[in-house]
């Protein structure tokens, strides 16, 4: 998963700021030109609900993106979450969560 955190700029909210060890994440590959599109989905604040823009952790996203590509080329097998990665997410908030919105989360 990629890891981040999102940081409101609101008037209201004044620069408020919350971690996520799930930002909605949706990579589309594509063989013309080797390439790859990421779209990383916003949060809505639980305080104003204005969508924030995530602020990615750059190495959870790298293995990511990197884990996806190895799986789109039949590099490797989609590994089962760990046990210790189950227990290590908080509640993941749907209601909230853009990707989950749209359906790509």
């Amino acid at each position: 998963n990629v890891k981040g955190r999102f940081v409101c700029g609101t008037e209201r909210c004044g620069n408020r700021e919350w971690e996520s060890s799930v930002i909605a994440t949706n990579l589309r590959f594509s063989k013309v030109g080797n390439s790859y599109k990421a779209t990383l989905h916003a949060q809505q604040c639980n305080r104003c609900e204005k969508y924030a823009e995530p602020i990615v952790e750059v190495e959870t996203y790298v293995e990511r993106v990197v884990y996806m590509l190895d799986l789109w080329m039949g590099v490797r097998e989609r590994e089962k979450p760990s046990e210790t990665n189950r227990r290590a997410r908080r509640p993941h908030d749907r209601s909230r969560c853009h990707g989950c919105k749209v359906g790509e989360c």
